[in-house]
C-alpha cells in the first residue's frame, strides 16, 4: 500500500495524541510517517523534530540527536533544533564524562576579553 498525504497526516495527529500518554507508540507513528513522507518524496524536518523532542523525552538522547542533526541538513537555521541539539551535546558530554572545552568558564572569560 503506498502511502498518501492523508496517511500522513493521520500518522502524525495520532502521534500527537498518544506522545503524553503512550510515548512508544507515539514513536512508533512518528517513525511511520517519516517513512510515509518520503516515500511522497518529501523531506520534513518538523517529522524529525517531533521525534528528536520524543526521544529526548525518552531519554534517548543518541537517536535524538540523530534526528536533530537530519533537521538541520532539512533546516540549518531552525532555532528549536539548534536549541535541542545544544542541549543533546551537553547532556551526552555528561554521560560520557566529557566537557566541551569551549564551554569552560576560564575558555569564555578569554572570549569575552577580546
Amino acid at each position: 500500500m503506498s502511502a498518501t498525504n492523508e496517511d500522513v497526516l493521520l500518522k502524525l495527529q495520532t502521534a500527537e495524541t498518544l506522545s503524553s500518554e503512550e510515548p512508544e507508540k507515539a514513536e512508533l507513528f512518528l517513525r511511520s510517517a517519516l517513512r510515509g513522507a518520503e516515500t511522497l518524496g518529501h523531506s520534513s524536518p518538523t517529522l524529525h523534530l517531533q521525534l528528536a523532542q520524543l526521544l529526548y523525552r525518552l531519554r534517548r538522547r543518541r537517536q535524538a540527536l540523530e534526528q536533530v542533526t537530519k533537521v538541520l541538513e532539512l533546516d540549518p537555521f531552525n532555532l528549536v533544533a539548534l536549541k535541542l541539539r545544544r542541549v543533546l551535546g551537553r547532556a551526552l558530554d555528561e554521560v560520557m564524562g566529557q566537557r566541551d572545552p569551549a564551554m569552560d568558564p576560564a575558555c569564555l572569560a578569554n572570549d569575552s576579553e577580546r
